[in-house]
This record gives C-alpha cells, sequence and structure tokens, in this order.
C-alpha cells in the first residue's frame, strides 16, 4: 500500500494484492486507488476506484471494475457504520454497469 498525505484533510492511497491459492488453481489480483477525506474527527469518506482481476475460467482477464464511494462515521471510538453506494461492472454480466448500496455495521477490537 502507498499513502501520500495531500494535506491535513485528504490522503490518497494505491492498494495492490497479488494472492496465489495454489490448491484451486486460482490467482487473484486486486488494485484500487483511494482519496480519503477527513470530514470531522468522527466521519469520514473515501472516493475508490478498482479492477479485479484472476484466473478462473480464464488466463487472468479483468472480471470486474468498481468505483464507490462509502461515507464512514463513528459512533463511538470502536463502533462505526458505512454507507456506500456503489456501480460495478462485471464481465459475467458482459461489463454492464450495476447499481448497488452497502451498509456496514464496525466494531474495532484493539489492545
Amino acid at each position: 500500500m502507498y499513502n501520500y498525505k495531500i494535506n491535513s484533510q485528504y490522503m490518497f492511497s494505491n492498494y495492490n494484492e497479488y494472492y496465489i491459492n495454489s490448491k484451486i488453481k486460482n490467482d487473484n489480483i486486486y488494485s484500487s486507488l483511494r482519496i480519503n477525506q477527513k470530514l470531522t474527527k468522527k466521519s469520514y469518506i473515501n472516493y475508490v476506484t478498482s479492477i479485479d482481476i484472476n484466473d478462473e475460467e480464464s488466463n487472468l482477464q479483468t472480471k470486474k471494475y468498481k468505483t464507490y464511494i462509502s461515507y464512514r462515521k463513528y459512533i463511538r471510538r470502536w463502533l462505526y457504520y458505512d454507507i456506500v453506494p456503489y456501480i460495478e461492472w462485471e464481465r459475467d454480466n458482459n461489463f454492464n454497469e450495476k447499481l448497488g448500496l452497502k451498509v456496514n455495521l464496525g466494531i474495532l477490537i484493539s489492545k
């Protein structure tokens, strides 16, 4: 992961992951570009665009493009929720756009 702090409010990130599963012979590549915007001490927005590639039933073809905005609000230091509207384009769907909305509830566990 590469992080670049633009200023006190914005941070740019590039995240790349390569995963090898030799048991089922399925390699995965995930790459994303992200901008994190700090709104307040307890709320953030992430702007993300990503690509998923794997060799399941193909020779490392792109399987999905996705772009989304994630709004995160901390209710407590350890409890938060995310609201994530997204658009994705999947090979299985001939890269026709698919709109969605995801809502997450998360708990941070740490010492």
